[in-house]
């Protein structure tokens, strides 16, 4: 198999993308658990593909999702371009973004992988602090890069 980072999927995995991203959204379901259970203003969270396609998502409604994903993988990519323009380096990359109002916090996390390329991580609560926020969705990110390695092993 040969891996294409930053460029995209895995083109086996990209041949079989149905069976591999149920696979994945079901995996991944209980990092998105523990963050409902460890974040007390959790509102809602999502894996998604860096090219908007939703993995896996709870506490929000079916209507919304792919409208969220694509607007998510959008908004990071923005926040790439933006931070490559800054500092006048193509290769930089973004990890964390935030997005706040007066009461909600979203956290966008990169999760880069060989195989599947970038994954996102969005969670969002509401009256929660910014640093509870990112302690847990940090933790998370960790938790699926564990777990990616072990299946590409």
């Amino acid at each position: 198999m040969q891996s294409r980072p930053e460029m995209g999927i895995d083109a086996e995995i990209a041949d079989n993308w149905d069976l591999w991203s149920a696979h994945l959204g079901r995996a991944l379901m209980p990092t998105l658990r523990e963050l409902h259970e460890n974040l007390k203003g959790f509102t809602c969270a999502m894996i998604c593909t860096a090219d908007g396609f939703n993995l896996c998502t709870l506490g929000m409604d079916e209507a919304g999702v792919l409208r969220l994903a694509a607007l998510t993988s959008s908004m990071h990519s923005i926040a790439d371009a933006v931070t490559q323009a800054v500092h006048d380096d193509a290769e930089r990359r973004i990890d964390l973004l935030t997005v706040t109002d007066q009461d909600s916090t979203v956290v966008v996390l990169a999760i880069r992988d060989p195989m599947l390329g970038k994954l996102l991580l969005w969670v969002a609560t509401e009256h929660d602090t910014l640093g509870a926020l990112l302690v847990h969705a940090r933790r998370a990110a960790a938790q699926i890069r564990q777990f990616l390695e072990v299946e590409n092993a």
